[in-house]
């Protein structure tokens, strides 16, 4: 997601920026309110547990990416299940490997050799000038370190889809350096030069450009990706041979402000969490608000409808970047800066049974 970082907010100053946002910022969705009251928080408080980015499928749950972007500890990977005996979140699975970790997206893929899991990672921080994937393998409930794959060219990397335990899907959010001009005027333009990427093992090549911040990047189906631009409020369709990079794009729809991060759910459609207004959200982001709305929405790939499933003031959760559905029925919701909860899908516009309204 568009993070704002603290270089660019500095150069321009936070009043000019923030007004230039809201000049960009469209209506906000309307829908049912979230109940949040049907939510368990996450965690005991701690800054171990805060910033909870992505979660991808694991075996009898979720593992969650959690980073704390306002201070300096090491992010983590953790199991979430919610099961008989409630919700429980593991320690770190990764056994302090890599050292410096500082992980966004994630993403998980079975094989003959059992499951991967693959994470973005800004190793000097969130505004440091370089990204890597860690490619992790399950094994014995935990997650064992096998390499860290550097993008040359694409240093500001947000998400990444695991195909095999080689192959994977990325999005490069811009060229642009964090702070820099240019990354103003792709706020502004909305255009820019981010992409999406395919890295078979060896090699890496842009699949597609053009983007003015790419974000997350899902598969849905045996030959459908989606990828959201959440400066464009975009959400991209690109079909064809996934296993082999070869997609292309078949349908851009419109997806309201502030696309995160996107999640597959059991029947086929996409859940899409938005930041309904980003000058709030550049607010939360600088620290100067507590509040950054947002909604649910879902996306039929098949039909191209984007429906709106709830809304949230944003009070009592700010900023949420991820929802995504655990073997229980119960939705593990994210934030970008604070505790992340674990709600009943009811609360959240969603059926147990069915991941649908």
């Amino acid at each position: 997601m568009p993070y704002l970082h603290a270089p660019l907010v500095r150069r321009v100053g936070p009043a000019l920026l923030l007004a230039l946002l809201a000049g960009c910022s469209a209506q906000p969705p309307s829908g049912p309110a979230a109940n949040l009251a049907a939510c368990q928080p996450l965690g005991d408080g701690s800054p171990d547990f805060s910033g909870g980015e992505d979660a991808a499928a694991a075996p009898g749950g979720l593992i969650v990416s959690f980073d704390d972007r306002r201070g300096g500890g090491r992010g983590s990977l953790r199991l979430l299940t919610d099961g008989a005996a409630g919700v429980a979140l593991s320690d770190d699975l990764t056994g302090g490997v890599p050292a410096r970790f500082h992980p966004h997206g994630i993403g998980t893929v079975e094989t003959a050799d059992g499951l991967w899991v693959m994470a973005v990672n800004h190793p000097d921080g969130w505004d440091g000038a370089s990204s890597t994937v860690e490619v992790f393998q399950w094994s014995g409930g935990r997650l064992l370190h096998r390499r860290s794959v550097s993008l040359p060219g694409f240093q500001r990397l947000n998400d990444v889809l695991p195909v095999s335990a080689y192959a994977f899907y990325a999005t490069n959010e811009s060229r642009a350096a964090h702070g820099a001009a240019r990354e103003l005027l792709t706020y502004l333009l909305k255009r820019g030069d981010g992409s999406l990427l395919f890295h078979d093992g060896q090699a890496t090549r842009e699949v597609l450009g053009g983007f003015a911040f790419a974000n997350s990047v899902e598969r849905s189906g045996a030959e459908t990706l989606a990828v959201s631009d959440s400066i464009k409020g975009q959400v991209l369709l690109l079909q064809g041979d996934i296993g082999s990079g070869r997609v292309h794009l078949a349908q851009t729809l419109d997806s309201g402000e502030g696309p995160d991060n996107l999640t597959r759910q059991a029947d086929g459609n996409l859940l899409l969490a938005r930041h309904d207004r980003l000058r709030e959200f550049a607010q939360h982001a600088a620290g100067k608000s507590a509040v950054s709305p947002w909604s649910l929405a879902r996306i039929s790939p098949e039909t191209g409808a984007v429906t709106t499933l709830v809304v949230s003031d944003g009070v009592e959760a700010p900023a949420v970047p991820v929802a995504s559905m655990l073997p229980s029925g119960r939705v593990f919701l994210g934030s970008v800066f604070g505790r992340s909860y674990v709600c009943a899908a009811g609360a959240l516009g969603m059926s147990k049974s069915t991941n649908t309204p």
